[in-house]
């Protein structure tokens, strides 16, 4: 049986998040995701609800087009603050992987949020089981 030991926290986790692609079928992406506590990921939540998204700015015209560009942008800088690898093969984790993955698999980036809020506050057993 597994012993208690507080205190000594991973860097990471690794946890299995099935990502839902346009064809209708589901991607197995292994992930390592940045550890935090609870209260830690409560923190990450508020700093991230205080960050406002810079659309129209330099009298820059603000259509649906460059909102999602930006938002796709914003949401990838955000997911490298939690998410620190994958068993993508010759898909290198970056800012632009990862905006390019969220425009062409939509699903994706709630796919990697939710995995990670569960992992840092619920927990799930088998999270390192292929």
């Amino acid at each position: 049986m597994a012993k208690i030991v507080l205190g000594k926290r991973p860097e990471t986790i690794t946890a299995f998040v099935d990502i839902p692609l346009m064809s209708g079928e589901k991607a197995k992406v292994s992930c390592q995701f940045k550890y935090r506590t609870r209260q830690e990921f409560a923190k990450f939540l508020d700093e991230n609800a205080e960050a406002k998204p810079e659309v129209g700015t330099d009298g820059e015209k603000m259509t649906f087009e460059s909102l999602a560009v930006k938002g796709m942008a914003s949401n990838a800088a955000r997911a490298l603050e939690f998410l620190k690898g994958w068993n993508l093969e010759d898909i290198e984790l970056t800012q632009d992987n990862l905006a390019q993955l969220f425009n062409e698999e939509p699903a994706a980036g709630a796919a990697l949020w939710g995995a990670y809020r569960a992992a840092c506050t619920e927990g799930y057993l088998g999270n390192s089981e292929a």
